[in-house]
Parts: structure tokens; C-alpha cells; sequence
């Protein structure tokens, strides 16, 4: 043991004779210096961002029939005081510009969050007269009551955020969480970060290690040590060490153990360092991060054993470092194929919504971000193929020819064998009272049709949730309101809307007063609602509160019970004949008794995964939920039970839907499906499509070639686990709902640990057989 301990003495010698240990931990240590100055300013939110806003067209929609009422209201004041910009061709010169962005602000979420947050900056925005007999907050009501030229100019954004919040109560989400600031040594940027301030320091954290350390930082560590291996085998060197009685093997491994260890040294310099001036500087103490060590040095070793096989073959050190460059460049152009076909072929085609019709399926696919170039399809049995139906006729274009999406999720029609869909109608037209606006209209389609749209209905702006009873009746649920949609169209010979010079029939277009009101007077908005299928009785979320509507004989909806739930942040909600589900956002699901409302269960499966989807089964039994991390789990009314069912590709689970035969359908692999029985997970039925070019390539040619080769770069997975504590990652750009993914630990590191085993099992081969 001693010679091969003098080997690492020897190498740590050279280094400091060579002052290369000196310079790196200079280096280093300006690093740390460099980081010193970053700093994180925690402030009251006081601006808005696009996920404050859970349906813009609610939101629009109310401020639209303030402005239209008499006497003061917010509404007046937004539009009295907002300004955005120049208008732009087709905007209606005659009206106010405000009202202009407001007509587009419903299918433009950015711009209507732009146009709201100039407001903030007004200190003339607060008016009493126009939030008297709105309730106020105790912040609310003391910034109100200071005189405006006495606050500064974020205590008056805040003021202003807090009257809107008040306002619109639902509309504009509550602000619980504080803004975080950038900032470098005495300059701070002027815009919130998008996370809190632990969240932005576990980013940093993440990014660094994983991007500049685990790039910049490991091909500087192969350009230091590239030469120790070649070196030890040079002629005369590797004749004195093979002069004694010492294993061939044994003295590579501790060449190359030396190297780890002297690159050990540095980088627990550097990640201590960075662990001490999160805690100390910031009050981040995250001891999970100093496992980044003996990654990042797992990480240099896989390369490093590259270096050092191509080190004992040229003995040469130029070589070395070229192989190793080249091998992580193959690596990366590996990873990058892959990410490039899924990104841009295999995930818009990921099916994110299903729903039954008859007895074949209706899907929606991801698309690009925000929805664009989300289409509808439907199962063709003899073609065995997903075909595009219900798409508009045009659609808002955004750059590079994309469609925007701004449809709501199709449902379908057992009693007229349609599909039904709220989507922009393209113009704006006045409603049967003259006094509101809207350009939403309902679509239909049908097979006779071959599932093409035809816009059947104009409804209220705000409406974003359309349902079909027992009985046929058309429900329309908004943030004003419950309508209904008239079953027949002789109410359009009254319509107000129609042109006579464009000479069409009126019966062809869709009807302005088709819908009528049938909801409660003491109606609110809401954050999310659902119907039972069998009594069309609706459950709504407001907050913390779950209220139940049953229909009178009148064919109105009245309230029928309500309770109080255990937490605040309630987000879906499933209405079955025994039970109602509703899932909150720190990932745990409730089951409350559908008749007594009382609380029978609440399981949280997957930590802090939020759920996604929540349905329920046409026959009340069962219900089933898909969390953010593609897991599917279910839920058995019949005895009050609870599972994560064994499916094809579970972690992979995109979309479910119950078919009204009682299956449950899974949609898995991007655009699979497979139909089960809830009880046995027997599989009914396939849908799975011929797989085009695209897709063939990808299956059968780039993802085996990339599962043979090692995924160093995969290893980002495991320090986004080890800073975070997550299991999961969010990818923003995939618009307003972050598509989520389960972050893959342990493959990469099995994965690389076997290559790193074959790799030095070949070098110490070689050594071994070699005659130096």
C-alpha cells in the first residue's frame, strides 16, 4: 500500500511545484469574491404577472360592466388611467383606448397584464367614492387612508395591487408571496424575479454547479490533469515504476485516483465556499448542496477516464484533451438531437386532454408554447390515426405562423351526437341588452359535418366552462354568472348583430341572445366548478369554501349547501354521485361525502406534486387524478380506498379520461392510449397510431443510440434533486401551465457508473497486456 500512497504523494508534489494548485486556488477563491456582492431584496408584490390572472376573460368581462354601469367603480378608474401604447389597425378609432385593449385583452393575456400594470404606478388611481362598500384590508385600508404625495412610489403600487385584488376578488389572485429583487453590489434591477428568494437562490445554486462548474469548470480540470497519465508512462518513468514489485493496473488507478483527488480539493474549496456565503450572506442553509462535491467529482472522473485511457494509449497529452473535447462534444450533440426531436416533433404531439365520444376518443395535443398549434383530434379506427377536427377557420397568428389556442376544452354531446367548444369569434358584437360586448361564441360539430366547427351561439365573455346535462341542456358557467344556451334558433330572426350588407343569412350566423341567465343573484366568481352527470348539479370553488348548486323546477340554480375546507389554496374539483375530489396546490387531495359535503379522506400520494387532471367516472364510483409528475392515481368510492394502479408507462401518464362504458382511458408515450378496467386494470382497447417519419426516427433510431452511450449532461438532473429537494422541474416555455417532468436520478448515475467501470477496465487491460 505504501508505494501506491508515495504515487499520490508524488502527484500532489508536482502540482504545487508546478504552482498549478497556487493558481487554481486564486482562482477560486476570486470566484467567491465575485459572488460576494450578489444580492436578494425580498419586497410586498406590487406588480403582476401572467399566472395573477386565472381567466382574463372573467377578469375583462368585469371590469367591461363596471365601466358601464353608473356611478364610480374600479372599472371607470382602470379605464380612466391605464395607457399602453399606440392602438393598431382594426381597434375602433371612436372608442377610448382603454376599451381597446380590453376587446383584445381577453385572448391576449400579456398585453392585458401590461395594460393593468400601468395603473399601479398612478397615485390618483384610488378614489373612494369607486371602492365604497368593497371590503378592504387592514394593509388596504391604512395605505388608503395616507395621503398619496406621502408614500413612496412602491408603497403606492402596492396600495394600488391591493384595491385591484379587492376589486376582484378570484379574478386577480391574492398576493401571499413577496418579490424578489437582483442586485450587484449597489445596483438592484428594476423587475421582480418570477420565485422567492429561496427558490431564486436554489436556481443560482442549480445553474452554477450544473452549467458553469459542470462545463467551464470540469474541461478546465481535464486541461490540468490531461498530462499526469501520459507523463507516468513515458519511457524511463514508467521503466522505474515497473521496476518494482507494483500491480500495473494498481499504478494506473492511483494516477487517476490522484487526479480526482487534486481536483477533490478544489472543488470542495469552491462548494463550501458557495454553501457558506448563501448561509452567512443569505440565510441559505441548504446542506443538501454540499452533496455537489462528490457529483461534480463523479462527473470529472467519467471524463477524466476518457483522458486517461487515450493518455495511456498516445501517451500524449495534446491527444488527450482533443479525445475528451470531441467525446463531450458527441455527448452533447447526442443530448441535443434528442431534446431537439422531442421538443420540436414528439412533445407537441404529447396528448395533454382526452375525452370520450360514443366509443372512440377525443384528444388535444400539447403544441408549442402557449398552446400554439394545439389541435383537436379524433380516433379514426380505420385509419388508426389522430385527424385534426373542430379547427377554426383562423385563428390570432403569432410569429413564425403558430396559431395561438385560445379554445376551452371540448365536450361532447351523447343526445345530438356533437362536440361543443367556447372559442374567439373574431369580431365583437353587442348582447340582446345592448349594454355588454362579447367575441366568444359556442362552435359545434358533428360526424355528418366530418367534426368540422360551426359557430352556433355567441356567449358572455367570461364564460370558459360549457356542460352538457342528463336532460341536454346546454350550461354555461362564467365568472358573472350561469347561463343557458337556447336549444333552438328562431331566437336568431330577433338577433341585433346582423349585417345586411354583407348579405348573409341570418340563420347561417350565430345568435347574440341565445343564452339567458339561470344562476343565483348572490353569484361570485369562482376558481373552479364541475357537474354531475346524472343530476346536473354544480360544485364550485371559491377560495376556501366548496358550494353546492342544484337546479329548482324552473330550471334554476339555487344553493343547496356549503361548507368550509381545510386549506385556502383549492384548485380542481371532480363531482361524483358519492364523493367529490378536489386536489390543492401542495399536492394533497380531499374527498368529501357528495350529499353531507363532510371530509372522508385526504391522501397526499407524491409529496408536493400538484395534481393536473381530476375526473370523475360517469357512474360515481370512482375518481382518478394525473399529478404533475405523469403519475396516475385512483380512488374507489366503493370502499373508500386509494391507489397508484400498476399501468402501462406509469410516470409517463399525460391525459385520462372515463369513457361512458366505464373504462378509464391513459394516454402515455406522447400519443398512446390505452383503455382500462378501473377495478382489474385489464387493458380494453389500443389506440395507438402508425407511426409517421418523425416519430419512427426517433423510436427506432435516435432514442437507442442515445440509451447505449453514457448521459453525463443528464447528471444536471441529480443537483437539481440534491439543491431543490424536488423531484420534479417545470418548463415555462411551455406557456401558462409549466409542463412538469420527473427528474431522472438514478439512470444517469447507473448509466455513467457503468461506463465509467468499462472505461477504466480497458485501460487497466491494456496496461496490463502492454509492454512498455
Amino acid at each position: 500500500m505504501r508505494p501506491y500512497l508515495a504515487i499520490l504523494k508524488d502527484s500532489f508534489r508536482e502540482a504545487i511545484a508546478s504552482r498549478v494548485l497556487l493558481v487554481l486556488l486564486i482562482v477560486t477563491t476570486l470566484v467567491l469574491l465575485a459572488i460576494v456582492p450578489i444580492s436578494l431584496t425580498e419586497k410586498h408584490r406590487s406588480q403582476f404577472q401572467m399566472g395573477d390572472f386565472p381567466n382574463p376573460p372573467a377578469l375583462v368581462a368585469a371590469i367591461r360592466r363596471q365601466t358601464q354601469a353608473e356611478g364610480p367603480s374600479p372599472g371607470k378608474q382602470i379605464i380612466k388611467l391605464a395607457s399602453f401604447g399606440r392602438g393598431r389597425p382594426g381597434d375602433d378609432d371612436d372608442a377610448p383606448r382603454g376599451e381597446q385593449i380590453l376587446a383584445r385583452g381577453s385572448s391576449q393575456p400579456l398585453l392585458l397584464v401590461a395594460y393593468l400594470q400601468t395603473v399601479l404606478d398612478k397615485p390618483e388611481f384610488y378614489e373612494p367614492a369607486a371602492w365604497e362598500g368593497l371590503e378592504l384590508s387592514e394593509e388596504t385600508a391604512s395605505l388608503t387612508k395616507t395621503d398619496a404625495a406621502d408614500l413612496s412610489a412602491e408603497e403606492i403600487r402596492r396600495r394600488n395591487r391591493l384595491l385591484l385584488e379587492a376589486a376582484y376578488p378570484q379574478l386577480i389572485s391574492s398576493d401571499t408571496a413577496r418579490e424578489v429583487y437582483l442586485g450587484y453590489a449597489t445596483y438592484q434591477v428594476s423587475f421582480p424575479l418570477p420565485v422567492s428568494k429561496d427558490g431564486a437562490l436554489a436556481w443560482t445554486l442549480d445553474f452554477f454547479t450544473d452549467y458553469v462548474l459542470g462545463v467551464f469548470g470540469i474541461m478546465i480540470a481535464i486541461l490540468v490533469t490531461a498530462s499526469s497519465i501520459p507523463r507516468t508512462y513515458e519511457a524511463g518513468a514508467v521503466d522505474l515504476l515497473l521496476s518494482k514489485p507494483l500491480s500495473r493496473s494498481g499504478v494506473f488507478l492511483t494516477n487517476f485516483v490522484g487526479g480526482c483527488a487534486f481536483i477533490l480539493l478544489i472543488t470542495s474549496y469552491l462548494i463550501i465556499g458557495m454553501w457558506l456565503i448563501g448561509g452567512l450572506r443569505h440565510g441559505y442553509w441548504n446542506q443538501r448542496f454540499l452533496l455537489c462535491i462528490p457529483l461534480l467529482l463523479f462527473l470529472f472522473a467519467i471524463y477524466y477516464s476518457v483522458s486517461a485511457l487515450i493518455g495511456v494509449i498516445w501517451k500524449n497529452a495534446i491527444v488527450s484533451i482533443f479525445v475528451t473535447v470531441a467525446f463531450w462534444c458527441f455527448c452533447f450533440l447526442m443530448w441535443m438531437v434528442k431534446s431537439g426531436v422531442e421538443t420540436t416533433i414528439m412533445d407537441p404531439q404529447r396528448l395533454i386532454r382526452l375525452v370520450a365520444v360514443d366509443d372512440t376518443l377525443l384528444a388535444t395535443n400539447q403544441g408549442f408554447g402557449f398552446g400554439a398549434n394545439r389541435q383537436t383530434k379524433i380516433w379514426g379506427e380505420d385509419t388508426q390515426t389522430w385527424r385534426p377536427v373542430l379547427a377554426p377557420s383562423s385563428a390570432p397568428a403569432g410569429r413564425g405562423g403558430f396559431t395561438i389556442s385560445t379554445a376551452s376544452a371540448p365536450v361532447f354531446d351523447p343526445h345530438k351526437k356533437r362536440l361543443l367548444i367556447i372559442d374567439m369569434a373574431g369580431d365583437v358584437i353587442a348582447t340582446a341588452d345592448d349594454e355588454t360586448t362579447t367575441n366568444r361564441c359556442l362552435f359545434v360539430g358533428d360526424e355528418s359535418g366530418d367534426w368540422n366547427r360551426t359557430m352556433w351561439a355567441y356567449v358572455p365573455d367570461d364564460v370558459m366552462n360549457v356542460f352538457v346535462t342528463h336532460d341536454g341542456r346546454y350550461i354555461l358557467v362564467g365568472a358573472t354568472g350561469i347561463y343557458e344556451v337556447s336549444s333552438t334558433r328562431e331566437v336568431a330572426k330577433q338577433a341585433k348583430q346582423i349585417d345586411a350588407k354583407e348579405g348573409v343569412n341570418d340563420l347561417n350566423r350565430p345568435i347574440s341572445n341565445s343564452f339567458s341567465a339561470i344562476g343565483p343573484d348572490n353569484w361570485s366568481p369562482y376558481g373552479a366548478v364541475s357537474m354531475n352527470s346524472h343530476t346536473a348539479a354544480l360544485a364550485v370553488l371559491r377560495g376556501q369554501n366548496l358550494t353546492i348548486y342544484e337546479l329548482d323546477q324552473d330550471g334554476h340554480y339555487n344553493q343547496q349547501s356549503s361548507t368550509e375546507l381545510e386549506a385556502d389554496n383549492a384548485q380542481l374539483i371532480a363531482f361524483g354521485d358519492s364523493a367529490i375530489g378536489i386536489s390543492f396546490g401542495d399536492g394533497h387531495v380531499a374527498v368529501h361525502d357528495a350529499k353531507t359535503l363532510k371530509l372522508r379522506e385526504t391522501y397526499q400520494p407524491f409529496e408536493e406534486n400538484r395534481v393536473v387532471q381530476l375526473k370523475a367516472a360517469p357512474d360515481g364510483r370512482w375518481l382518478a387524478a394525473v399529478f404533475e409528475h405523469r403519475r396516475l392515481w385512483l380512488y374507489d368510492g366503493s370502499n373508500n380506498t386509494a391507489s397508484e394502479p400498476d399501468v402501462e408507462n406509469q410516470g409517463d401518464v399525460s391525459a385520462i379520461a372515463f369513457t361512458s362504458q366505464g373504462g378509464l382511458a391513459v394516454a402515455t408515450n406522447f400519443d398512446h392510449v390505452k383503455q382500462y378496467d378501473p377495478e382489474s386494470l385489464a387493458t380494453l382497447r389500443l389506440f395507438h397510431p402508425s407511426l409517421e417519419t418523425g416519430p419512427r426516427i426517433y423510436w427506432y433510431l435516435v432514442r437507442p443510440i442515445y440509451s447505449i452511450f453514457p448521459k453525463p449532461g443528464e447528471l444536471g438532473d441529480v443537483v437539481t434533486y440534491l439543491v431543490t429537494e424536488k423531484r420534479t422541474s417545470s418548463d415555462a416555455a411551455q406557456g401558462s401551465q409549466p409542463v412538469v417532468k420527473q427528474l431522472n436520478i438514478w439512470q444517469p448515475l447507473l448509466s455513467n457508473v457503468a461506463f465509467l467501470s468499462v472505461v477504466l477496465a480497458l485501460a487497466c487491460l491494456y496496461v496490463h497486456r502492454k509492454d512498455f
